[in-house]
């Protein structure tokens, strides 16, 4: 008979770890409040890299090099089954924050990734992108995160997992030292095993059981241009903050970094930091309208290091949350990593920098 196992929380990560372990066994039921995919992994930029990998711990890193080798293929996948295409494009990633030239090198040499120094007549600059020089990573891929979201959704229903959408949870209820069920406004749910992958509400779900783990909601902002498809073709970051192209010729620049508790509310005020950002780097955006501008809530956490483990002293309840900027590109591996571990076999990674009681 197959294992049973519930997923509170239906963002990337929550369903990617539906995928996981599923194909290993498990009979899934994914819980989601809202809707699948519809919070920050909905709202991110989808750059399957972090903004400034060489300012991430190596367990981070270490999570974005297993996720960045398996993530085009992910994507064929769930193109073939859904009929959604992610959108998985190798576009490359150009950094113009050359102060950092000694700090770029020395992880790019220690994670064996091709970056280049390239100026403004060289072949891989931007048309229009003002900037005296910039560190170019040619293999740097994104994905278009609402499509990938899309698809995943309708993949996962085609596998078999258990959907419940607009589905709140109020309670968690513990008995013996074991997850017992899980109580909703409407249902209560009798459970042998859980995983909270519920983004930035994970440590309300904790702090409702008397668990203490720093997971919080930072907000972030993003606006997006809408242009012709041949104006920029390669990421940009500078400043902390970046342009994406998309394949249609929307360019979204971001983005903030706030704490503002759950207020997933748009600011006039970032509006005008992201065009004051995106017009001084591309000046030519200034003639293109702003067709959207949303929010989304990371789940941040110590130093953007996510928690994949077992809850202590609870049978059969695991947390895989608080990925912070990352969620997109490291899902694929927490999704797998945290499958290792409730399997208890050998992992792709060492899980103790992971663990809840680091």
């Amino acid at each position: 008979m197959d294992q049973e196992i519930t997923i509170i929380g239906g963002g990337i990560i929550g369903m990617l770890t539906a995928r996981e372990l599923h194909l290993n066994g498990f009979k899934v039921t994914l819980l989601e409040r809202g809707q699948l995919g519809y919070e920050a992994s909905w709202a991110g930029g989808g750059i399957l890299s972090p903004v400034y990998p060489w300012h991430e711990p190596d367990s981070v890193n270490q999570l974005v090099a297993w996720s960045q080798q398996h993530y085009q293929t992910l994507c064929q996948t769930i193109r073939e089954e859904s009929g959604v295409d992610p959108e998985w494009t190798q576009c490359g990633l150009l950094t113009l924050d050359i102060a950092e030239q000694a700090q770029i090198q020395s992880w790019a040499n220690h994670w064996n990734i091709s970056t280049t120094l390239i100026q403004p007549h060289h072949e891989q600059w931007p048309h229009g992108l003002s900037g005296e020089s910039g560190f170019y990573l040619p293999k740097t891929a994104q994905v278009r995160n609402p499509k990938l979201m899309q698809g995943l959704r309708f993949y996962l229903r085609k596998l078999g997992v258990t959907i419940k959408e607009n589905c709140e949870i109020t309670k968690l209820l513990i008995r013996n030292g074991s997850i017992a069920a899980i109580i909703t406004k409407n249902q209560k749910f009798p459970v042998r095993q859980v995983v909270v992958a519920a983004g930035a509400w994970s440590g309300q779900f904790l702090e409702s059981i008397d668990i203490q783990i720093p997971i919080t909601p930072v907000r972030g902002q993003i606006i997006a241009f809408k242009g012709d498809p041949q104006l920029l073709s390669k990421i940009v970051v500078a400043q902390g903050h970046y342009l994406i192209p998309r394949m249609d010729g929307h360019i979204l620049a971001g983005s903030t970094i706030e704490h503002q508790g759950f207020n997933k509310s748009t600011t006039q005020r970032a509006q005008e930091e992201l065009q004051e950002f995106s017009y001084s780097f591309m000046p030519c955006l200034q003639s293109l309208p702003i067709v959207y501008h949303w929010a989304g809530l990371r789940p941040g956490s110590p130093r953007g290091i996510p928690y994949i483990g077992a809850v202590p002293d609870i049978e059969g309840f695991y947390l895989n949350a608080g990925h912070f900027r990352n969620g997109i590109v490291t899902a694929p591996a927490s999704a797998r990593l945290l499958t290792d571990i409730i399997l208890q076999r050998d992992s792709i990674l060492d899980p103790t920098p992971y663990a809840l009681d680091r």
